[in-house]
């Protein structure tokens, strides 16, 4: 009989234990994290960069009191899979996701370990969190969206004469789909008719923006990975057929993209380690709303807009950063 209460404490003690919030505390200030990225871009790199420089920031520096376990999955969904299981095996005090498929990943290879997202559009599309306000589990952090309505009114403004729009995205991907039917409804509301194309990979890319190229006045591309990866086949089309794309993301502005409202993807990582350390000071990550990043500014490509023969008009110059051709 004594056993048998014995065994009920144990149980009871235990469903506590389990119950308690998903937090850490970093021992003898001595940090362990992990940081895994989906694929080598420019645009990534720089979220990664901006996580290890906030975690400096915050007093843990690589080689003094922070391990920091390093993964790239290459864009190999089943590496990306092992590389969560080893991941999350070794325990670290922290897990930061770059994108969406490395943030599903890591939800199903642990439901204790704080995962923070790290510039992740739309995480409740994308089944990572309960709600925005009250994500629960064991994940939150930063998102990288941008109201739609602001990009739209760019383009109105740019290219006032436009009537299409194409929009290509990823359909591996859940939060481009989801990014992609707010752009929808954002330009729908702005009076343009759209024309939608998804890919299933990188190789479809450039069949898909000839098609769109012929068919619509511009394209509007979101946060989507696998375009990123691939972006040179695609600004080679448009140049050629003189179709602007627009874009939220800096990286293909830089890249070739005549403009967009967009964020600097460093800051994304380092608002990711500033979430982090929320987290370390011991809040519950489930009870931590989605942040977003709230600096952004109108970027505009020089060298594209002189190539296909546009201009910044006067009643937004005052707002627009160059970032080519200067």
């Amino acid at each position: 009989m004594k056993i048998s209460k014995l065994m009920s404490l144990l149980l009871a003690l235990c469903l506590v234990l389990m119950s308690l919030p998903s937090f850490v505390s970093a021992e003898d200030n001595h940090l362990s994290v992990a940081i895994v990225q989906l694929v080598s871009h420019p645009s990534l790199d720089q979220i990664h960069e901006g996580v290890i420089e906030g975690l400096a920031d915050q007093g843990y520096k690589e080689g003094e009191n922070l391990d920091i376990n390093f993964q790239n999955a290459e864009g190999d969904m089943n590496l990306l899979t092992t590389i969560s299981q080893q991941v999350t095996s070794q325990k670290p005090d922290l897990i930061f996701a770059i994108t969406t498929p490395v943030a599903q990943a890591l939800q199903n290879a642990t439901s204790d370990i704080p995962i923070i997202l790290a510039g992740i559009t739309d995480p409740e599309a994308a089944n990572l969190i309960d709600s925005l306000e009250k994500p629960g589990a064991n994940i939150s952090g930063i998102s990288d969206q941008i109201p739609m309505e602001e990009q739209f009114k760019l383009i109105k403004t740019m290219v006032p004469d436009a009537k299409k729009v194409g929009m290509i995205y990823s359909s591996s991907e859940d939060n481009s789909k989801a990014e992609i039917e707010k752009a929808q409804k954002a330009a729908e509301g702005q009076g343009f008719e759209v024309q939608v194309q998804a890919i299933s990979s990188a190789l479809d890319l450039q069949t898909v923006a000839e098609k769109l190229a012929n068919e619509t006045d511009l394209i509007f591309i979101g946060s989507d990975n696998t375009i990123a990866s691939a972006f040179e086949s695609l600004i080679s089309v448009t140049d050629r057929a003189k179709k602007p794309i627009f874009s939220p993301v800096e990286l293909m502005i830089e890249s070739g993209a005549v403009a967009g409202t967009a964020i600097k993807q460093k800051d994304i990582g380092l608002k990711s380690a500033e979430f982090a350390g929320k987290v370390l000071g011991g809040q519950e990550i489930g009870q931590l709303p989605i942040e977003y990043i709230e600096d952004y500014k109108v970027l505009v490509n020089e060298d594209s807009l002189k190539l296909l023969g546009l201009k910044v008009p006067g009643e937004i110059k005052d707002q627009v950063t160059s970032v080519a051709g200067e």
